[in-house]
């Protein structure tokens, strides 16, 4: 697995939503196969723990798009693990601190 629940982790690829790769998204937790998404429109039909149900960084909705075409919003997508990447930065006990930097 690339990510992990309640990772950031930015959106790399996507099937049939383009739109969504650069997007930042939480990691909530592994999509179960069979669970409707965007307002019943949507059942994910994909393999159990192959997938995420992510949500923006922020909680604004996200399109997304099915095979035939029909778009929807909504504030949960399911990505694929293999299209998200974890986004981290420096661990706080790393930061830089104002006596080790260098003088302009």
């Amino acid at each position: 697995m690339n990510v992990k629940a309640g990772d950031l982790a930015i959106i790399i690829a996507a099937n049939h939503t383009p739109e969504n790769i650069g997007t930042i998204v939480e990691v909530v937790r592994i999509a179960v196969p069979g669970e409707l998404f965007a307002n019943g429109n949507i059942r994910f039909t994909g393999s159990p723990n192959s997938a995420w149900v992510t949500k923006r960084d922020g909680g604004e909705p996200m399109p997304w798009r099915l095979a035939s075409g029909n778009q929807f919003v909504a504030e949960e997508v399911v990505c694929e693990d293999r299209f998200l990447r974890p986004v981290s930065g420096l661990p706080i006990e790393e930061d830089v601190h104002t006596k080790d930097r260098v003088p302009a």
